[in-house]
């Protein structure tokens, strides 16, 4: 009797009816595990870049804005209204397709967050209106703070500030050496129950306009290691006290690195980002730029300056 010999088809057919070894088995495991690690960061990158093309979007129509609004009234906006309590985006409101909340902004000095009127009640709206264009997709909290903060809960938690300049290290209007009335960029404080200085005109800017920051982003952090790097927009109920305090809410100084990581006080008017590496900055001339937090201070510095030499 001849011995029966198996055809190649005959020995697939039979590995299939037997199915996979455990060695087998555990080998197609390991490829599978080595392709979805080698992918992962791929997919990582794919996002972020899309976090940071989406972010440079918003920066560009804040600028578009900041573009019309100097248009219409032959300046930029002040940085922030001490006494009032209202920062640069408030007076953009018209510009960023607004005009209902624009319309119902209670300009002046009247009302208060803690008051129960009609003026009183806008001003707390605004505090708690989130606009997607102000807020980066790479922000790690949410949409709104859920603390109360200044008296008010739920306030809408902003990605970008404007410059106030290079030579501003302090978020008070108390050291006319290096407060933010007298800031060399291009987005200043105003007192507006005193007066003071003009706001900035494009002329003014002599450094150029692709060289000058006009906003940038920044990160709002509550926590052990930043202390209390709160970033909002619209309605600030500490612009509203006495003379106002505490505009780094709402503005920036390039006196200090991007991501600084020191003390509290610097973290705060620093510019930042949650994207690795740097953040997103828009400059006078109406560009977005991905600007390396590793960009030498000097040069930094004289980015946030309208004036050569400061």
């Amino acid at each position: 009797m001849r011995p029966i010999s198996m055809t190649p088809r005959d020995s697939v057919r039979s590995s299939l009816r037997r199915g996979l070894s455990m060695v087998e088995l555990l080998v197609m495991l390991a490829i599978l595990a080595l392709l979805a690690a080698l992918s992962f960061p791929a997919v990582q990158w794919a996002r972020e870049a899309s976090r940071r093309t989406a972010c440079s979007g918003n920066l560009r129509q804040q600028l578009m804005a900041l573009d019309q609004y100097h248009v219409d009234h032959g300046s930029y906006p002040y940085g922030a209204s001490a006494g009032w309590g209202f920062d640069w985006r408030t007076h953009l409101l018209p510009f960023m397709e607004q005009p209902a909340l624009a319309a119902d902004v209670p300009w002046g000095d009247s009302g208060s967050w803690a008051g129960k009127g009609r003026r009183s009640t806008n001003l707390i709206v605004l505090a708690r209106t989130s606009l997607a264009l102000m807020r980066c997709p790479s922000q790690q909290k949410g949409v709104w703070e859920s603390r109360s903060i200044n008296g008010i809960a739920g306030r809408a938690i902003s990605s970008y500030s404007g410059n106030a300049g290079s030579n501003v290290t302090v978020d008070t209007i108390n050291d006319a050496r290096s407060d933010m009335r007298f800031g060399n960029g291009p987005l200043r404080v105003v007192e507006m129950l005193r007066g003071g200085m003009n706001p900035v005109r494009r002329e003014q800017i002599l450094d150029g306009l692709s060289a000058t920051v006009l906003i940038a982003e920044v990160r709002h952090r509550i926590d052990d290691v930043c202390g209390v790097c709160d970033r909002f927009s619209l309605y600030h109920p500490d612009f509203d006290s006495g003379g106002g305090t505490d505009f780094s809410e709402s503005l920036g100084s390039t006196r200090y690195a991007i991501n600084d990581d020191g003390s509290e006080n610097r973290r705060e008017l620093s510019f930042g980002s949650f994207h690795p590496g740097g953040c997103s900055v828009g400059y006078a001339d109406g560009s977005c730029r991905f600007v390396s937090d590793g960009i030498d201070l000097k040069v930094w510095r004289a980015h946030g300056s309208m004036h050569s030499g400061d």
